[in-house]
């Protein structure tokens, strides 16, 4: 199982956890602003697991005050990964998928902003 944040640092105690139960974990450096990065994510997963089957989008960049006190550059941050990042993974996972048979791909809604 691959699992993914800014640095593979702040994986530990999640990489620790899934590898207590026995599965193989692989810690992966993601930023979801930048497409390069997503790419060598992806093609890193797919070289040291085979291609991925599942891909669960979980990431969320939130603010914690009301919205109407947020700035232009606040908000760009806010949808460069929820919605620009999500939409990258996706359809970067979605292409490694089209010919493939047995994939799936979860989709969770970020936490509410305040």
């Amino acid at each position: 199982m691959a699992v993914s944040d800014l640095t593979t640092e702040a994986l530990g105690d999640t990489a620790a956890l899934i590898a207590a139960t026995g599965a193989r974990v692989l810690p992966v450096a993601l930023d979801l602003r930048l497409q390069q990065s997503i790419e060598a994510a992806l093609d890193r997963t797919r070289e040291l697991l085979g291609a991925p089957d599942l891909l669960v989008n979980n990431a969320a960049f939130t603010l914690n005050r009301p919205a109407v006190e947020f700035g232009w550059e606040e908000w760009n941050a806010v949808t460069d990964v929820n919605l620009k990042g999500t939409y990258f993974m996706t359809t970067a996972f979605a292409r490694q998928c089209i010919a493939a048979v047995r994939r799936a791909l979860w989709s969770c809604s970020p936490p509410p902003m305040g």
